[in-house]
């Protein structure tokens, strides 16, 4: 995994101490029900102040979904987690007022909203932290609402650009399509690498460096060090060919010019900003979650095989959990492909302890006997490269990857449409 470079955030071993007072403080025990009267909302971050009404002790949280709740309202809580900071579910609602047909929740949301407590802030902490702890929720209820805009018509990569390689030649011969939008058709599948390279592991991280997934965090690093590197990001690339189509489309439908190109265009355009939200998914649901202590990087590495594009899907995931005194870390890779002519196969390594398990699943049988008759010819080449192999396996199913657990975990459907 050292081959990725991938950076990330320290984070401390131990809960801060701050947070461990206001726990005792609160004298709160898992399982435990709590009956709260809100006296404070803000809507804009989801944001509670609650208070307690047997010790009238405050507490304030934070909901991952938005809620139709007054002030003066009171909830029952359920104390669902302690470490590293306090999290409630709601059992249920009640009001000295009935509330109106439009904001009774369900049971079925219920079930889906956690509530979690934001620590007071000491009064020696810097302003800078008051900012970013607001802006952080901010950014989580910004996360949520793009995740429901972008999740229907996101698209594999090799969608667009199979559609571009179709297209290209007409593309090329229309003389009514601008110079400059050929060639960055041109660049984006000419930077494409074959899929033989992926045998390289330096060709695999400039894949992952150019992939989109780190654009935006790179930007000042790369601004500074080598701008031309930006030109080589998928990312940047369709953004570009994103804003190089709508006007292309404009000066076509003002003039009311190549109808048949014009049909073609905004078919280029519609797939290249399903690939761009696909990217963004990716982004998204790389975020880092709770506290720094699981983190996955979820990306799609598009190359071209037998002058068609594909992709491999890679989702690494790391984990820390404490070990006499230290973190230990534990890294795994899911990969997803789909072989030409072969039913799509999941790949799972794990690394514990510098040892690697390997397990594979695919939903065809006859793809998991074929898979089952090279596990060793597998072993061998592990060990050749120097890699201590330890369980491998295959099995018929499907792989339950990260990223599909944390998007399972929002409630992304409007349950009264």
């Amino acid at each position: 995994m050292a081959l990725m470079d991938i950076q990330r955030s320290h984070t401390s071993k131990n809960p801060p101490q701050s947070t461990l007072a206001k726990l005792t403080a609160l004298n709160l025990k898992l399982n435990q029900q709590l009956e709260v009267k809100v006296i404070q909302i803000e809507k804009d971050i989801n944001s509670l102040s609650l208070q307690l009404t047997q010790s009238h002790k405050s507490i304030e949280v934070q909901s991952n979904l938005p809620l139709s709740i007054k002030q003066g309202q009171i909830l029952k809580l359920l104390v669902s987690q302690l470490q590293p900071s306090p999290e409630f579910k709601i059992l249920n609602i009640s009001s000295n007022k009935p509330l109106k047909a439009n904001q009774q929740i369900t049971k079925q949301l219920l079930n889906n909203i956690v509530l979690k407590q934001i620590p007071h802030l000491e009064s020696n902490t810097p302003v800078k932290d008051t900012i970013q702890t607001s802006l952080s929720l901010h950014t989580q209820q910004k996360i949520f609402n793009t995740l429901k805009q972008i999740l229907p018509k996101q698209q594999q990569p090799e969608v667009l650009l199979n559609q571009i390689i179709t297209n290209l030649d007409s593309i090329n011969k229309s003389k009514s399509i601008s110079s400059s939008l050929k060639q960055l058709a041109k660049e984006i599948l000419t930077s494409l690498p074959q899929s033989n390279n992926f045998k390289s592991a330096s060709q695999l991280k400039t894949s992952m460096a150019h992939s989109g997934l780190f654009l935006e965090a790179e930007l000042k690093l790369l601004f500074a060090k080598n701008p031309l590197e930006i030109q080589q990001d998928f990312k940047a690339q369709l953004l570009k060919f994103q804003q190089a189509l709508k006007q292309e489309l404009h000066i076509k439908q003002l003039f009311n010019l190549s109808r048949d190109d014009i049909k073609l265009l905004k078919e280029i355009l519609q797939k290249t900003e399903n690939s761009l939200s696909r990217i963004i998914l990716n982004q998204l649901t790389s975020i880092s979650k709770d506290d720094g202590i699981k983190q996955a990087w979820i990306v799609d590495l598009p190359f071209l095989d037998k002058q068609f594009a594909q992709s491999i899907k890679l989702e690494i995931d790391l984990q820390q959990q404490p070990r006499n005194d230290e973190i230990q870390e534990n890294w795994s890779v899911t990969i997803t492909v789909t072989p030409p002519e072969l039913a799509t196969i999941y790949c799972k390594i794990i690394c514990v302890d510098d040892i690697i398990n390997t397990m594979f699943w695919s939903e065809n049988p006859k793809v998991v006997i074929k898979i089952n008759q090279h596990l060793d010819f597998l072993q061998s080449q592990f060990k050749k490269a120097g890699i201590n192999p330890g369980h491998m396996s295959a099995h018929t199913g499907h792989a339950i990857k990260e990223s599909q657990a944390y998007i399972a975990t929002l409630n992304l459907l409007d349950q009264k449409a």
